[in-house]
């Protein structure tokens, strides 16, 4: 779980500094790996859990940002289902369907 987050707050720097394509990087590497791999332990800590959710928001952010509409809100869906209660995700997720 450390390294994890470590890795995460890694990637928030990288993408507060603009360096999206390094930030993007780590935040697949924690969706295809290391959190799968904390899943297959028995299940996720609820700090894990919202990582999780935190990597989809910030992988579709950066696809924004790159004007990758889809990309971003294939992202956002997916945190959706994580957390169905954030209002701002849902009004960001309403703009992209309304401009494709």
């Amino acid at each position: 779980e450390e390294i994890t987050l470590d890795m995460y707050h890694k990637a928030l720097r990288l993408q507060s500094c603009g360096e999206l394509l390094a930030a993007e990087d780590i935040l697949q590497i924690l969706i295809e790996d290391n959190i799968p791999q904390l899943e297959s332990q028995g299940g996720l800590p609820k700090t894990m859990s919202t990582i999780k959710y935190s990597c989809y928001v910030n992988l579709g952010s950066i696809a924004l940002k790159k004007q990758k509409l889809q990309v971003a809100l294939d992202n956002f869906l997916i945190a959706s289902e994580l957390d169905k209660t954030d209002v701002t995700l849902w009004y960001k997720i309403g703009t992209i369907a309304l401009q494709l």
